[in-house]
């Protein structure tokens, strides 16, 4: 295809080199801080203008060359995009038969990073320019067969394609989050199996919990692989304290402090209040002392000790998962909490379900057991009751007629609000990293109605059924808790929904089949 613009290089278009040239093509080639020189960008006051790069735009220029997986935490107007389109134009004119993919918060975001890309490129003196083969709204393809490509972010972006460099700008503004996670989860396995590809993120932040603030926070603190870079409006040469201030009046410190600070700040709708999710994602990561592939133990159950099972029941068709939170009750007046274990799985069924509740009841020293008996939870109770003869459930009426716990828009926001008391006024240990990651996101919409605002929910599901258990007046000051069953028993947990794991401990013993 012939392209009409004299801006343009045409497959197989001739060009007479002088040394000169073919000197300055090799220097841009060895060297991408040389090729920048040639390189033009639009200015917002000064029009077309050749780039030059700022200190913290030079470190970020080196990390991205140097390392593979780059995560950017970078202050609003900061010329972010800019640079890494930079790079990515150098990286396609000077490397043959590859994939770029760029992605951002929406399609039209993806679309403003390729045509920057275009006028970077137009601007190129001709020696630099391979020729074009496709050059539309999403696509560049270059006569040396590597190409730009730029999506919206979601599972498809790049379904069935090998890339060699993805670029997602402003991470954290993916709308819903799901979206982000399923891009992740579709992109990821095949960038990381490759020994060369590059994934680089880049955004300002917005709140805490989404996929872009656990994946920096965790870079951080050398969880993951990824290399992490921080530059707030201080990395801009123009602006100063007197800039922030007048900016400050103008935003509010809040807005001004996520937008151009970089900080991480809840938002105005999470459930819990910013200094409590602060406090959540700073904890420290704590291993289970038995962990299979559904069930995560952070606590064997202790002798004279009362347990709540909080739980949550799905379909098991893959979408959302069955939850048990196992808390231990430390204290009554003021009450006391632990969590000591949780069961996830988004693949079993109720019946089999309804048995793991009830195992876990026996040996957790008869836990009291809340379900949700909604929906699919109507079966799972029904077998406690009719099938398993398991007095500890907890039931609305009685026991014959309504059986469980039935959560409505009345009670639902009641047990959301004593779970947001419990945990902010550090009633409860919270221990596993997974339930914390979904408390982050746990909103209450403008509507009234509360959840993961297109995250996962259900493991906060489990947790606010077994705080609720406190509302119904069964356990008072002076109860004696049931002593454990003797430590000759066996601790059997017998299912097809785990991996053989089989240990004996202090007369515990845990198999799974």
């Amino acid at each position: 295809m012939a392209f009409n613009s004299e801006y343009v290089k045409n497959v197989g278009e001739e060009h007479q080199y002088t040394l000169e040239e073919i000197k300055e093509l090799k220097k841009s080639k060895d060297d991408l801080f040389h090729f920048l020189n040639h390189v033009k960008i639009i200015h917002p006051d000064r029009g077309r203008v050749t780039f030059k790069p700022w200190d913290y735009q030079k470190e970020l220029f080196s990390i991205i060359e140097n390392n593979r997986f780059v995560i950017a935490l970078i202050a609003r107007q900061q010329g972010k995009s800019v640079m890494v389109a930079c790079y990515l134009l150098w990286y396609s004119i000077f490397n043959s038969d590859k994939t770029v993919g760029v992605v951002s918060n929406n399609e039209e975001g993806a679309i403003d990073i390729l045509d920057r890309i275009k006028i970077m490129y137009e601007e190129l003196p001709d020696y630099l320019k391979p020729g074009v083969i496709e050059y539309n709204k999403k696509t560049i393809l270059f006569e040396n067969g590597t190409k730009i490509k730029a999506r919206a972010t979601s599972k498809d972006s790049f379904r069935g394609r090998t890339l060699n460099i993805v670029f997602a700008d402003e991470f954290a503004f993916v709308d819903p989050q799901w979206k982000a996670e399923e891009f992740w989860t579709s992109n990821w396995p095949t960038i990381s199996a490759s020994k060369e590809s590059k994934f680089i993120i880049v955004s300002t932040p917005k709140g805490i919990g989404n996929l872009f603030h656990r994946i920096y926070t965790e870079a951080v603190k050398k969880i993951n692989t990824f290399v992490p870079y921080f530059a707030d409006w201080r990395a801009h040469p123009e602006r100063d304290e007197k800039w922030a201030e007048e900016q400050m009046k103008n935003l509010g410190k809040r807005r001004f402090n996520q937008e151009f600070g970089c900080q991480f700040i809840g938002s105005d709708a999470t459930l819990l209040d910013e200094t409590t999710l602060k406090e959540l994602d700073s904890k420290e990561i704590v291993d289970p002392i038995k962990r299979t592939k559904e069930l995560r133990i952070y606590e064997k159950p202790e002798h004279g000790m009362q347990y709540i099972l909080g739980c949550d029941v799905a379909d098991g068709s893959g979408n959302h998962d069955s939850v048990i939170q196992i808390l231990k009750i430390l204290n009554i007046k003021p009450l006391k909490l632990k969590q000591v274990g949780v069961y996830q799985s988004n693949t079993i069924d109720v019946y089999k379900f309804a048995y793991i509740i009830n195992t876990l009841s026996i040996n957790y020293n008869d836990a009291f057991i809340m379900v949700e008996s909604n929906n699919m939870g109507s079966s799972v109770v029904s077998d406690l009751w009719w099938n398993f003869e398991n007095e500890n459930l907890v039931c609305d009426g009685t026991k014959a007629n309504k059986l469980g716990v039935r959560m409505t828009p009345k009670t639902k926001p009641k047990a959301c609000l004593l779970m947001k008391k419990t945990i902010e006024d550090n009633n409860i240990e919270i221990v596993d990293r997974e339930t914390i990651k979904q408390l982050l996101t746990f909103v209450q919409t403008s509507e009234g109605k509360y959840s993961g605002n297109g995250s996962p929910d259900d493991l906060v599901s489990g947790l606010y059924l077994g705080i609720y258990f406190f509302t119904y007046d069964i356990l008072d000051e002076s109860m004696e808790l049931k002593t454990e069953v003797d430590q000759d028993d066996v601790w059997a947990f017998i299912s097809d929904v785990g991996d053989d794991i089989e240990d004996v401990e202090d007369g515990y013993e845990i198999i799974m089949r």
